[in-house]
Parts: C-alpha cells; structure tokens; sequence
C-alpha cells in the first residue's frame, strides 16, 4: 500500500492526486406494514485521498462534492416516501438514483476539479445554495 500513496503522491496528473468517494447508504427493513428506509450520505474514508496542497478552493471543491450525494441522498428518501413498494422497485430507485448522482459527481469533476475553476465552481456552490441552503463560498472565503 505504502508504494502505492507513494506513486499517486509523485504523479504529475492533479487528477491522480484527488480522489473523493461518497456512499449513498440505504438500509432497508421489512415490516409487516412494509419496508422502512433509513438512509444517509458517507464520505468512503477507503477510496478518498488528497496530495495536493489543502487551500479553500480545494476545501470548498470537497465540500460541494459530498453535498450532492447529499441532495441526491433527499431525492431518494423523496422516491422512496409514502409508497407501498416491493424491494425489486426500492432496489431499482435506489440503482437509478445512484447512477444519477455519479453523473452528476462526473460532471463536477470535469468542470470543476478540486476547484482549479473557479466559475465553475460558484455553479456548482450556486446548485447547492439552492437546494440545501449551505453556501461553501461564504464557509470557506471565496470571493463570488
């Protein structure tokens, strides 16, 4: 392991050298009225790294990054509310909403990867604003 960190670490590729993975996380529960949910939206401590210098682009870029798989974890839960569905329906919600948020992660990346830029990012911090309320702009100092 110790030769692999060293390698990402000595990689001339800013892509190479962060990696931010999140789980969204159902936990599902039969019960003789149904199935309960529980979800939640986890940052992988496994799969996530970063060698590049921590500043508040990067710090804002990570944040914005976990809070869609926290919009995406509040779209589930709404899909999920007040239906009477069977676990193959809950399994293909639960599949499409994951595929929905890795575009969207995907896309993030492309535009705005560790928040080289910056007026990409203020987009993505606009779409956050929007639907959760947190402004990672104002939380880490970026100029707007």
């Amino acid at each position: 392991m110790r030769k692999l960190t060293d390698r990402i670490a000595k990689t001339n590729f800013l892509s190479d050298k962060l990696s931010i993975e999140t789980i969204l996380y159902l936990d599902i529960l039969k019960t003789e009225e149904g199935y309960v949910y529980e979800s939640s939206a986890i940052v992988d401590p496994f799969n996530s790294y970063n060698y590049l210098d921590v500043d508040d682009n990067i710090l804002a870029y990570i944040n914005i990054y976990f809070d869609l798989t926290e919009i995406y974890r509040r779209q589930l839960v709404d899909k999920l509310r007040d239906r009477n569905l069977s676990i193959d329906e809950i399994n293909s919600i639960y599949q499409n909403v994951n595929k929905e948020l890795a575009a969207t992660q995907a896309d993030l990346k492309k535009e705005a990867f560790a928040g080289r830029n910056i007026t990409a990012l203020e987009r993505w911090n606009t779409i956050v604003m929007n639907q959760l309320g947190t402004d990672n702009f104002d939380i880490f100092g970026l100029a707007k």
